[in-house]
């Protein structure tokens, strides 16, 4: 029978080799990490309406995946586009990969961003225009050209004989903290000399799982553990809509992915390192279905716009007013995919509204004449 001294000690002793085993554990998992073959992870997929259902009458069909006969060497998932862990910010591609979003083709270059490789160092004369936001910005279910950071870079080449490079540092399901963490890492590589800001999305809808800054999953055993499971575990989604309240109310138990005051601190930031590079900044204000509602856009998201807004002003920096040129140009439900992805249609007329601010300011810093309605459209 065991005496009272000797109790404690066996729970010490249990204690201290459980210890033991969970440090070897975690030792364990993260030589694998460092070692092993690189993570992936499904796409957070956003929930538009309740068990992945569209519920925008009259909007636009995603291209259906159509690819299968075209032999090119890509990858694809049935649970979304293949990611890659990353720490600080959770997840991201995978550079130099090419992968399917149904039917559309998505080249990743070795920056883990979309489009081509960024030459380096930067031609004289090019003009380079950085685009932060989330797959709205990125460009879900859209062809890269068609998507409006390059039709942006298009028409401004065109309107004012100079080069314009776009750089869309965009990733699916990535709030300002996130596109905080990409600047700061890809400024000084990247060069820009404008830097267009438009996080909103996936800041203001409210998700279970906020990033922080050692990333999603902080311990190597749990990472490791999530990776053996992943095949039976369902993939992760932002809950971009509850579908039982009205449209952008979160639930009762959930809050913002980011605060609006961190929201705000991040906007501003976002704009000291853009000037630190010598580049200028540009807030664009992402348009929605929601906006062509007769009754209005809810508070909760006019709470986030109206931050933007007040940041803008008070670094009297540029502001693009998406939802009011949608309204103004009689948009229809066909310029979105979603409640916020907007199809080529919709990534077209975006292109437009920022053109209409960023090329006065383009010829200004040119000392070119202040551009005429004639010029303006042209560019669009």
């Amino acid at each position: 029978m065991p005496t009272n001294n000797s109790i404690p000690k066996r729970l010490g002793f249990s204690l201290l080799a459980f210890l033991v085993f969970f440090g070897l554990l975690e030792t364990g998992a993260r030589l694998w990490e460092f070692l092993g073959p690189e993570p992936s992870m499904p796409l957070p997929t956003p929930q538009s309406c309740g068990q992945g259902k569209n519920c925008l009458e009259g909007a636009a069909k995603l291209p259906e995946a159509s690819h299968a006969a075209t032999g090119q060497p890509t990858t694809h998932s049935q649970q979304g586009i293949p990611m890659v862990s990353r720490p600080r910010v959770g997840w991201g591609f995978k550079p130099g990969t090419r992968l399917w979003q149904g039917n559309v083709l998505v080249s990743i270059n070795s920056l883990g961003l979309r489009g081509p490789e960024i030459p380096r160092p930067k031609p004289p004369g090019e003009i380079r225009i950085m685009a932060m936001g989330d797959s709205t910005v990125f460009g879900y279910g859209v062809d890269y050209p068609d998507t409006f950071p390059s039709q942006i870079a298009a028409a401004l080449s065109a309107a004012t004989g100079t080069q314009v490079r776009s750089i869309d540092a965009a990733l699916p399901g990535f709030d300002s903290r996130q596109s905080l963490v990409v600047l700061r890492e890809l400024v000084n590589r990247v060069e820009p000399d404008w830097l267009l800001v438009a996080c909103i999305w996936s800041d203001l809808y409210n998700s279970e799982e906020p990033v922080t800054d050692q990333g999603i999953l902080p311990l190597a055993s749990y990472r490791l553990l999530v990776r053996v499971l992943g095949p039976w575990l369902a993939p992760r989604s932002i809950h971009w809509l509850e579908p039982e309240l009205e449209l952008g109310t979160p639930a009762p138990d959930r809050s913002p992915r980011v605060q609006l005051a961190a929201y705000m601190a991040n906007l501003r930031e976002m704009a000291s390192v853009a000037r630190s590079a010598g580049a200028g900044t540009i807030y664009v204000s992402l348009p929605a279905p929601i906006d062509l509602d007769p009754a209005g856009v809810p508070t909760y998201i006019a709470e986030y716009r109206q931050a933007m807004a007040m940041v803008a002003r008070q670094l009297e920096a540029p502001m693009v007013d998406g939802p009011a040129y949608f309204r103004t140009h009689r948009a229809t439900a066909a310029m979105f995919y979603d409640q916020v992805h907007p199809s080529p249609a919709g990534h077209h007329l975006m292109a437009q509204a920022v053109v209409q601010v960023m090329l006065p300011l383009l010829q200004r810093s040119a000392g070119q004449p202040e551009p005429g309605v004639s010029q303006v459209e042209s560019a669009r």
